[in-house]
Parts: C-alpha cells; sequence; structure tokens
C-alpha cells in the first residue's frame, strides 16, 4: 500500500508542482507534522512551499 501511494504521489509530483503556489496548514496535529516532515525529503520541490502551523501546545 505505502508503495502505491509513493509511485501515485510520485507521478503526479509534476502536477502538484505547477497548480501548488503555496498551501499553509493551520492547527495541524502532530501526526501531520510528522508525516510532513518524513516526505518533505522525497518530495522537495513540492513540499518546500508548505508551510505549517501546529497547535502549539
Amino acid at each position: 500500500a505505502i508503495a502505491f501511494i509513493l509511485q501515485q504521489a510520485t507521478d503526479y509530483s509534476s502536477l502538484l508542482d505547477r497548480a501548488l503556489n503555496k498551501a499553509v496548514l493551520v492547527n495541524a496535529n502532530y501526526v501531520t507534522e510528522a508525516l510532513v516532515s518524513l516526505v518533505r525529503p522525497i518530495f522537495g520541490r513540492i513540499f518546500a512551499n508548505v508551510e505549517i502551523y501546529g497547535t502549539n501546545r
């Protein structure tokens, strides 16, 4: 399942790169922050324009 998700994300990464100028995640929970931190090195250019603001707890 993870290999399929990574393959799909790789296939659509160029489309996302062109369509996504900037994304902001507000009030993201810990799991979301950790997941984005894990995939950021894999999908570098796409997630370079993603800002995450957690719950500050």
